[in-house]
């Protein structure tokens, strides 16, 4: 069953923004919970999802400009704020512990790199998540640091848009 939603969705836009995790899985649910944040805001569309690569690859191709919010794991302090962009994106690979979805986020942009079906522009905000117990919600270091994210985000799609529209580019038709 999937995992996703759509949060706001409107027409022909040229970006997106993806909030992954899991709901009830401790700091695991950052993304979405950020993304959910971001969505009452009304800045750009939004949709969750439980990171599944196929279901990645399709949420690709809905614009140009994605922008994925996910919880990860690098060994800096939980609620550390972390931001990607462009090829070679240091995200870790494969099942395990940097990962609470099977196949990572890494797998999934690589996946998407091999089937050229990568966005224009992809990038990753991630916040370092500490326990990601089954049943539990965010821990009190990453609950405090989602306002920070969604703040950030706020700014940096703002920003985005700005930049397009001033180079007379508005959303797809």
């Amino acid at each position: 069953m999937s995992n996703d939603a759509d949060l706001s969705v409107p027409p022909a836009e040229d970006r997106l923004v993806i909030g992954i995790g899991q709901d009830g899985r401790g700091d695991d649910v950052a993304g979405r919970e950020a993304v959910r944040r971001l969505a009452a805001r009304h800045v750009a569309p939004c949709v969750l999802s439980d990171g599944e690569p196929g279901r990645l690859l399709e949420l690709f191709a809905r614009a140009p400009r994605i922008w994925v919010v996910d919880a990860v794991r690098s060994g800096a302090p939980p609620g550390t704020l972390h931001r990607y962009e462009g090829p070679g994106l240091p995200l870790n690979r494969g099942p395990g512990p940097a990962s609470t979805h099977g196949l990572s986020l890494g797998d999934a942009i690589d996946i998407a790199l091999a089937l050229d079906r990568q966005p224009a522009r992809l990038v990753v905000h991630g916040i370092e998540a500490g326990p990601v117990t089954l049943g539990e919600g965010l821990s009190s270091a990453v609950a405090r640091a989602v306002p920070r994210l969604v703040a950030r985000l706020r700014d940096e799609l703002a920003a985005a848009g700005d930049a397009l529209a001033a180079r007379g580019a508005g959303p797809r038709a």
